[in-house]
């Protein structure tokens, strides 16, 4: 353990950060640290003081979502967790650019760390017991098999009165198509009458349940489904204020789109022409669906190049040639939009997962 000698703000004394895989625990009093191996299971290392500790005491979580961090501070997924005895890591996956991590504690309270609060939207899905969680004005209880959706950019607060299975899931804002998410209502909301929040239910309940490990593939393909059944809720919650007239034209939009992705001229003007529509008219749609036509074209590429990528027939192929595969014909453009999609440059992303290591 190193002592950073720097004070945390919610415990006193200095702060410690243990070694070891993530996610990791940052605490005063003691440390906990919840260790994950490969295949999923964690392992947690308890001191005497914090196992025996009757009453609350406050420790930093970071790591368990978004990966090595040098501290909380440089952690999007940092949380204070005010519990007697800290909850225990069960499990934690990568779906992509999708991550969760699954708890398993007693009481407690959490809230985030810091100011420079977390990226995307948090999914909360209860496997047993009970947890509210707040954000703003809105408050919800959440039952077993019940899940909530709130902002991991903004102040919210979780809390369990005893014992509880909890999955914390996230997506990234930049891969889903909604406007004006800071302040969306759908959050700290109950979403039991929503068809789509139960689907989306039992695919979280299914990869906690899962055996076994993922291929990469395939773990990439259910963070998009996870990715898509959200987006099932949030259409689904917002019908209201879309027009279901609207839903289905962006849905047949986007579909002659996918079906012409590799032609070379794919604009708003081209869509427009082939539905007989003004170029207007199809940017006011997909504005309502908080993207646009380039936007869509962009996305949908990146991904079946990510597939072509991950595709072991596809091991001796040069990046590059994937790459013009799908209209992308200069090669920095394309590395820079995979970069700003995926996180990760396309040849790390492809060697990371065991492919194209020849690759010069």
């Amino acid at each position: 353990m190193s002592d950073l000698g720097t004070e945390c703000r919610y415990c006193s004394g200095p702060k410690e950060f243990p070694a070891g895989p993530w996610p990791r625990w940052a605490g005063a009093v003691e440390t906990t640290a919840a260790v994950v191996n490969t295949a999923g299971e964690a392992v947690e290392r308890m001191g005497r003081s914090a196992q025996s500790a009757p009453r609350s005491r406050a420790r930093v979580l970071f790591g368990y979502l978004t990966g090595a961090a040098e501290g909380p501070d440089a952690s999007a997924d940092a949380v204070v967790v005010e519990a007697g005895s800290a909850p225990r890591v069960l499990q934690r996956f990568e779906l992509g650019a999708v991550t969760g991590c699954l708890f398993q504690g007693g009481a407690l309270e959490v809230s985030p760390h810091h100011q420079a609060l977390g990226d995307g939207l948090a999914v909360g899905y209860l496997r047993d017991g009970e947890v509210s969680v707040s954000q703003g004005d809105l408050h919800v209880t959440l039952g077993p098999g019940q899940l909530v959706l709130y902002n991991a950019a903004r102040p919210f607060h979780v809390r369990s009165p005893g014992p509880h299975t909890y999955l914390v899931v996230r997506v990234p804002l930049h891969r889903l198509r909604v406007p004006q998410l800071d302040t969306d209502s759908i959050f700290a909301r109950d979403l039991s009458p929503y068809p789509s929040a139960e689907l989306l239910g039992v695919l979280l309940a299914s990869l906690t349940d899962a055996r076994g490990q993922l291929s990469p593939a395939a773990a990439q393909h259910c963070g998009d489904a996870v990715t898509s059944c959200v987006h099932a809720v949030l259409a689904e919650y917002h019908q209201s204020v879309t027009s279901c007239q609207s839903m289905l034209l962006f849905e047949k939009l986007t579909g002659w789109l996918d079906d012409h992705l590799r032609d070379a001229d794919l604009s708003a003007e081209t869509l427009a022409r082939s539905q007989f529509l003004s170029p207007r008219y199809i940017r006011k749609v997909f504005a309502d669906h908080g993207t646009t036509v380039s936007q869509h074209v962009r996305r949908r590429r990146l991904e079946l190049v990510r597939n072509d990528l991950l595709d072991p027939r596809h091991e001796t192929v040069k990046v590059s040639a994937l790459a013009a595969r799908w209209g992308f014909r200069d090669a920095s453009v394309f590395g820079r939009a995979f970069s700003r999609e995926f996180g990760e440059s396309p040849r790390r992303f492809r060697r990371r997962h065991g492919l194209g290591v020849n690759e010069s």
